[in-house]
């Protein structure tokens, strides 16, 4: 009972930890990335993809027995990120129940195995928004984020776990999937220069 109980149930040192890491990071390279994305598209969109590749690899070894579930996981997962790149979903939103649902899914995204918050964002094509948002100081933008993230974590947080821990193989794989389906979203070289 009390502060202290209510303080352990939602893991609070956990949660403390991982807001403190966000902000820090993200003070510390909103500037160099916002300035990359705008300068050096390609070299850091590349430096995205292989991000991303290497997590598809890192997940795909956490799958304990590849039997028919997972692999069922796998497609199913690379369909539906490609059909977000195909449907241009990741072009973003102004509206703030688009900053508050990203920042919701992006903070989920963390506890889970290869796949991070900012990568989420660039799915979402709230990456950029945001960067620029924090930028400029935007305290509407980011609180709304911010907010999201707060009751994403804890609203969501206990069912990934429990997929997590009750149907491993499956939600790994899908996650796999998911990963490896996104490349064509953050393909460095999505424009032709000229053709010959």
């Amino acid at each position: 009972q009390g502060p202290a109980a209510a303080w352990r149930q939602f893991n609070g040192g956990f949660l403390l930890t991982l807001v403190a890491g966000i902000a820090t990071s993200v003070l510390l390279l909103v500037r160099p990335i916002t300035w990359l994305l705008e300068h050096q598209p390609v070299l850091i969109w590349s430096f995205f993809f292989g991000l991303i590749a290497a997590s598809v690899l890192v997940c795909g070894r956490l799958v304990k027995h590849w039997t028919v579930g997972p692999l069922v996981g796998l497609v199913l997962g690379a369909g539906a990120a490609y059909a977000v790149g195909v449907l241009h979903a990741g072009n973003g939103s102004d509206s703030l129940w688009f900053y508050f649902l990203a920042g919701a899914i992006a903070i989920c995204a963390m506890i889970l195995p290869g796949i991070s918050g900012s990568f989420i964002l660039l799915l979402l094509g709230a990456y950029g928004p945001v960067m620029e948002a924090v930028k400029s100081f935007d305290l509407v933008v980011v609180g709304t984020v911010g907010l999201g993230a707060i009751l994403g974590l804890m609203s969501f947080s206990r069912l990934l776990t429990w997929m997590f821990q009750r149907h491993h193989d499956l939600t790994v794989a899908t996650l796999s999937g998911f990963l490896l389906g996104s490349l064509s979203i953050v393909w460095p070289w999505k424009e032709v220069l000229s053709l010959r």
